[in-house]
């Protein structure tokens, strides 16, 4: 049993390698001892392991440059804040720094949660903007390009017909980034992303670059930490294992079935 769920931990690794921001998991056991009979009074008798957990390694991953200005990764210490729509006061983290604009200027990762920013609020870039609305519709100005500081400083650029050239660059805020004391006992909502519980507390919010933060890399995501070639090697030593289980239980199976 314990081999069996050690093949499942690895097969999730392996299946999850190309998925940004994911963490490896390992399978922790731990051994069983039994009581001796009276001829080795208060002796121990090894009689196996059990699977206990699977811990996360949280060790950063390489960086890939993907060439999307709101593609990010953290160099460094600190996970992403994101917040699912309709979900409350629910916050998610996660090193998958896939971002995009949906239709109302949100940055929101794959699965449309928003992106939170220093100030506590899902950070927006209006796709559109009228700095003088006395002046009419000719006034409005359209989002045209945005860049982020390694701060986490989100510049928006907008330009329109009556800035002749002379585009607008808007502070649209800050990306604010959480550290855990215990990273490893987050509990894993699926995607790369987890939620705090009782045992990693609550979250110490700051931003890139600053203290123990690390810095945001816009226009590269961080891939998966988990190594194929050790998996496999990993993966060949479970089944080994699995395999001369199954056959001690087979023969001991057969030596009973001897003296019935």
């Amino acid at each position: 049993a314990a081999a069996n769920k050690e093949i499942g931990v690895i097969s999730n690794n392996i299946a999850n390698a190309s998925t940004n921001g994911f963490k490896r998991s390992s399978a922790q056991f731990q051994d069983i001892y039994g009581i001796a009979g009276e001829k080795r009074a208060a002796a121990q008798v090894g009689m196996g392991t059990i699977f206990e957990s699977s811990r996360r390694n949280h060790a950063q991953g390489a960086f890939k440059s993907s060439g999307s200005e709101l593609d990010l990764a953290v160099a460094g210490e600190g996970m992403f804040i994101v917040a699912p729509p309709n979900a409350g006061n629910e916050l998610r983290f996660t090193r998958d720094g896939s971002m995009r604009l949906d239709e109302n200027g949100f940055i929101v990762n794959t699965e449309g949660h928003f992106l939170i920013g220093l100030d506590g609020d899902p950070l927006r870039l209006p796709l559109r903007r009228n700095p003088n609305v006395d002046a009419g519709i000719e006034a409005e100005e359209l989002l045209t390009s945005v860049t982020v500081g390694i701060d986490g400083q989100i510049m928006a650029t907008y330009a329109g017909a009556m800035t002749r050239g002379n585009a607008t660059v808007v502070n649209q805020g800050r990306i604010a980034l959480a550290r855990f004391q215990n990273e490893a006992d987050l509990t894993s909502k699926g995607n790369g992303q987890f939620i705090m519980n009782a045992k990693t507390g609550l979250p110490a919010i700051g931003a890139a670059s600053q203290g123990n933060y690390g810095d945001v890399l816009s226009g590269n995501l961080e891939v998966s930490n988990v190594k194929i070639n050790d998996e496999l090697t990993s993966m060949i030593r479970a089944q080994q294992a699995y395999s001369a289980s199954s056959r001690m239980l087979q023969a001991d199976s057969d030596i009973i079935k001897r003296f019935l």
